[in-house]
């Protein structure tokens, strides 16, 4: 009844799930470690450079292998971050850093 009020039609089957999102949050007995700094270098170094047509125009960005970044790596967007189950892009005026324990964060560059 809810949904035939806010939609304005009424769905034949019992329920429809369009989005469903998850906060989950728990303690590990073992937590991931820290993974120290392996370079000095902040600065990633790419595996290679692919054309890609972003945002209106057509760029040459550097491909990195997520395998070979380590913790204080920063790849300044357009760039892409391969790996063996996905593609991550780094758009332009994004900056990726990898953390201590390898997460990727991307943010715009203020």
């Amino acid at each position: 009844t809810r949904y035939e009020q806010r939609y304005g039609f009424k769905v034949s089957m019992p329920l429809e799930i369009i989005t469903l999102r998850v906060l989950g949050k728990t303690t590990a007995e073992h937590p991931i470690p820290n993974t120290p700094s392996q370079s000095s270098v902040s600065n990633a170094v790419p595996a290679g450079e692919k054309r890609i047509y972003i945002e209106g125009a057509h760029h040459n960005v550097p491909i990195y292998d997520r395998s070979s970044l380590s913790s204080g790596n920063k790849i300044t967007g357009p760039a892409l971050i391969t790996q063996r189950d996905s593609t991550t892009l780094i758009h332009p005026d994004h900056l990726g850093k990898i953390d201590e324990r390898l997460n990727l964060f991307i943010e715009p560059i203020s």
